[in-house]
């Protein structure tokens, strides 16, 4: 086994900087005048184009000098399999205008093989300086808007806003949710749910100073503000999920548990049906999920393609195994199922050494699972923070699961 040097993990968190940099720029530009947002159904986005061809000189790296282990490696194929797979079934299905669809799955592939060089204090240092630049940096952002107008990160939204601050006794006529440095509220939910469940587990165990609790409290600000329901949902689901002394379960239990969260909507939609939902934006997924299920064409080997979501306006399939069906097929399936599989075994292993905070991450992943994807859709211009930021934890766990078992053998031995 080659050693890795270290310069390679300056190259792999670069790579990883780079693709959160580009969501980022599609968000600040506009807000200068110097360039109108892309339009989102099919445009050569350079960012993109620039990310995909450096994917694949760090691929070529980490291949060469990454010194992955086993486990890392089957999750990078297995990112790839659910991620790279709508490339392919645009192929199959003559879907070839969305130029976008190809830097996305060579840009993946790499966040993968990025992460997996990272190694956990590296990510932990990562997560601890995303956590104060996507909390606090977008609630200033939201005080600066009603402030001073500038810049826009806040949008009016629905009367269902206010009616639920109404339940709280709150009084408003016109609620505005934040969409913060992500881009969407939606997106900015996601985000610092997976931050925020990470760094509180992370700082738990350790010796933290005082005024680093700030940091995730301004995550839990921008997640109330943004009024995203997955978000919240998420946090408490990755944070009841990470008090279990996982690394005293098997493993098996622990993947059944996040597979059987992810699924939990679809199984009430087979069993039970939408009639029984009075919640409106709630019943529109479940009616969603229906049109999806509906196509023959669904269930075949190679999805609908990702150019043919049954309704333009809401996109994709707000549901991600859903959504893998729809545009990679079996295989995307077979990816996802894979990465939460392999994904399980090793956060587990990871619970010995950095408290449970791996495993916090990947409770959150499933539960965004459940009704919204982390994934590329085609309404998309850029990755989805979520998704770099649990596939970069979930391949540096891997690692900490190699030397966890290391470290047993060894002790082992020295015994015998």
């Amino acid at each position: 086994m080659i050693s890795r040097p270290h310069w390679l993990e300056g190259v792999g968190l670069a790579y990883i900087l780079a693709v959160l940099l580009q969501g980022l720029l599609n968000i600040v530009i506009p807000w200068f005048g110097w360039m109108t947002p892309p339009d989102s159904r099919g445009p050569v986005i350079p960012g993109l184009v620039l990310l995909g061809w450096a994917g694949v000189v760090v691929l070529v790296l980490v291949v060469w000098r990454g010194d992955l282990t086993a486990r890392q490696w089957h999750l990078v194929v297995a990112v790839a399999a659910w991620c790279a797979t709508p490339a392919l079934s645009m192929v199959l299905h003559g879907s070839l205008q969305d130029t976008r669809f190809w830097p996305v799955a060579f840009t993946s592939v790499t966040v993968a093989a990025a992460g997996a060089v990272l190694s956990a204090r590296t990510v932990r240092r990562l997560m601890y300086c995303l956590g104060w630049f996507f909390g606090w940096g977008s609630v200033l952002a939201g005080i600066s808007d009603v402030v001073w107008g500038w810049p826009e990160v806040l949008v009016l939204d629905a009367d269902r806003f206010a009616q639920w601050l109404a339940i709280l006794g709150i009084d408003v006529d016109e609620v505005a949710s934040l969409n913060g440095l992500v881009g969407g509220r939606i997106f900015l939910g996601m985000t610092c749910a997976v931050l925020l469940v990470y760094v509180v587990r992370a700082m738990t165990g350790r010796a933290t100073p005082a005024w680093m609790w700030a940091m995730p409290v301004g995550l839990a600000l921008a997640a109330m503000w943004s009024f995203a329901r997955v978000g919240w949902f998420a946090i408490l689901v990755g944070l009841l999920a990470a008090l279990l002394p996982w690394e005293r379960i098997r493993s098996w239990w622990l993947t059944v548990a996040l597979l059987v969260l992810a699924i939990v909507p679809l199984v009430l939609l087979l069993t039970v049906g939408s009639k029984w939902i009075p919640d409106g934006t709630t019943r529109w997924r479940f009616d969603l999920w229906d049109e999806y299920l509906a196509d023959p064409a669904m269930l075949g080997p190679f999805g609908i393609g990702p150019q043919n979501p049954p309704d333009w306006v809401r996109g994709h399939a707000h549901q991600q195994f859903l959504e893998s069906q729809a545009t990679g097929g079996w295989l995307a399936i077979a990816g996802l199922v894979g990465f939460l599989i392999l994904g399980a075994v090793s956060v587990r292993a990871a619970a010995y050494t950095d408290n449970r905070a791996a495993i916090a991450v990947l409770f959150a992943a499933v539960a965004i699972f459940q009704i919204d994807v982390v994934t590329f859709a085609p309404t998309f211009v850029n990755l989805n923070n979520a998704f770099v930021l649990i596939v970069v934890v979930v391949l540096s766990s891997a690692r900490v699961h190699a030397d966890v078992q290391s470290h047993r053998h060894e002790t082992v031995a020295i015994r015998s």
